[in-house]
């Protein structure tokens, strides 16, 4: 979409806006798990977890949205169709770059259960 702009400025822009989104992002979900440490009554932590997971998705979805504004990908993913968030799946990376982890969201939104990174 924006690829009137000069590279650099393309890749100044897209890497403010995810430090932007992180950091933004990242306030309110530590101090919301820090209230879930400090209130671990079963009905306040499945309310708290779903606004975590609300949180990590408004991220993820941010994230996306940035990529296909600032890069031209033709996405080729296969098997998509037979997925589901209602299953587990082992999702392995081999970390050839930090892109790894931003493709792996964005292709697997909503199709799989949050991915987990540890």
């Amino acid at each position: 979409m924006f690829s009137f702009l000069p590279s650099p400025l393309k890749g100044a822009v897209s890497f403010l806006i995810y430090l932007i989104n992180t950091i933004l992002l990242t306030v309110p979900l530590i101090l919301i798990s820090l209230l879930k440490f400090i209130l671990p009554f079963q009905p306040v932590v499945v309310i708290l977890d779903r606004i975590l997971m609300g949180i990590a998705g408004l991220w993820i979805y941010i994230n996306s949205v940035n990529t296909d504004l600032f890069c031209k990908i033709d996405w080729d993913v296969r098997g998509l169709d037979k997925l589901t968030p209602r299953q587990w799946y082992l999702v392995l990376s081999n970390h050839q770059s930090w892109v790894d982890i931003l493709v792996l969201q964005k292709t697997l939104r909503k199709k799989v259960p949050m991915l987990k990174f540890f």
